[in-house]
């Protein structure tokens, strides 16, 4: 590939380098639909689990901790999936 200037810019190959731009709104997109998968996916173990956060936990292959930093993070509270009986 000859060029005319020593200069490499954007504009000279830009089939390599992507206007990033162009993939916000795509970005934003798989961010909302990642975080709708994640509060589905966690809510059934919830109810699986009868809002026992261990027993979810074990099932999700988590430690305690870190799925109760999850659903805080995603806004849901496992008590809500207790059973009274």
């Amino acid at each position: 590939v000859t060029m005319k200037t020593k200069l490499i810019t954007r504009e000279s190959i830009p089939w390599v380098v992507p206007d990033a731009s162009k993939y916000e709104s795509e970005k934003s997109s798989f961010a909302a639909k990642k975080q709708d998968f994640e509060k589905e996916y966690y809510t059934g173990l919830l109810t699986k689990a009868c809002g026992n956060i261990a027993f979810a936990a074990r099932e999700a292959g988590l430690q305690r901790s870190n799925l109760s930093k999850k659903l805080k993070e995603l806004g849901i509270n496992a008590g809500e999936f207790k059973k009274n009986y």
